[in-house]
């Protein structure tokens, strides 16, 4: 399945409610929370930090590599 066709029911306009001032550290927080992918395993497994590139915060088993 396509990540387009996965995304294509999300409520994405919650995302902008996210306040520009917020530190990086939080932003990043709640956009994993809020879309509840981890977006940097891949990076992490990549590097040899992460154990797994799979997402940490979903059970879907897709590899997220953007």
């Amino acid at each position: 399945m396509e990540a387009a066709e996965m995304s294509k029911d999300k409520n994405w306009a919650i995302l902008n409610e996210n306040p520009s001032w917020a530190p990086r550290k939080a932003a990043v927080a709640h956009f994993r929370l809020l879309t509840r992918h981890d977006c940097l395993r891949y990076n992490l497994y990549r590097t040899g930090i992460a154990n797994s590139p799979d997402c940490t915060l979903c059970d879907s088993g897709h590899r997220l590599t953007a």
